[in-house]
């Protein structure tokens, strides 16, 4: 059995930056893309002869997606350098992020700055390897493809 092709990137404001992308420093975590996690906007009435609340309106909120991302450098520079590219990415107000799996592809509208944490396990960052852990809110929407 073949092992299931994944990948995914996100459009940074210096281009796509691949994040299964090994020989540049980005791989993703086993724990991306494990839990989605969606809202509704809801627009309720209760009234004094009805028992309960009902709801008249609903609408999808932001799905939230977790991304966690390993990010490795030769140097502590080189580390920071690329944690700086993929945190700046997920500060724009707008961005992009493309997800495959198999043959499947998923595009994704992003309107919010991402929730993230940088993770190394060295103290003062005297560190080559980091864990970027993201929220990244996106669109109900997305665009789904099949790719060869």
């Amino acid at each position: 059995m073949a092992d299931l092709d994944v990948s995914a990137s996100v459009l940074a404001p210096t281009g796509w930056i691949e994040l299964e992308d090994a020989a540049n420093g980005y791989e993703l975590h086993k724990d991306s893309f494990a839990r989605r996690a969606t809202s509704h906007r809801k627009t309720e009435v209760a009234n004094e002869w009805v028992p309960g609340t009902y709801v008249t309106r609903s609408v999808r909120e932001s799905v939230s997606e977790d991304v966690v991302v390993y990010v490795r450098g030769a140097s502590p520079f080189e580390l920071s350098e690329r944690v700086s590219a993929l945190t700046d990415a997920y500060d724009q107000l707008a961005y992009s992020f493309k997800l495959r799996i198999g043959d499947l592809e998923q595009t994704w509208s992003c309107a919010s700055p991402a929730d993230y944490t940088v993770e190394t396990q060295q103290e003062f960052w005297i560190a080559t390897l980091a864990v970027v852990r993201a929220t990244v809110p996106r669109l109900p929407a997305m665009t789904i493809a099949q790719v060869a």
